[in-house]
């Protein structure tokens, strides 16, 4: 399994995570709780496998606008 707090790097001034709930942050989760977001793989994969119901919703549905939501 993945630990998305090993070797993790916090980018920014300290002062900016101080308003951020516990409840929002894998740094108070639960050992083995929580979602890790930004893996490139599943962020790939997602696009990869959407596609052709991307597709599908644009060509065949006439939908112009849309968005999917795709979590790591």
């Amino acid at each position: 399994m993945h630990n998305p707090l090993e070797g993790c790097r916090c980018i920014g001034w300290p002062e900016d995570w101080l308003g951020l709930p516990e409840s929002k942050s894998l740094f108070y989760s639960k050992p083995g709780h929580g979602l890790p977001i930004g893996n490139l793989t599943s962020q790939l994969y997602s696009n990869v496998y959407m596609n052709v119901f991307d597709q599908w919703i644009k060509r065949v549905m006439g939908v112009k606008h849309y968005g999917h939501y795709a979590p790591s």
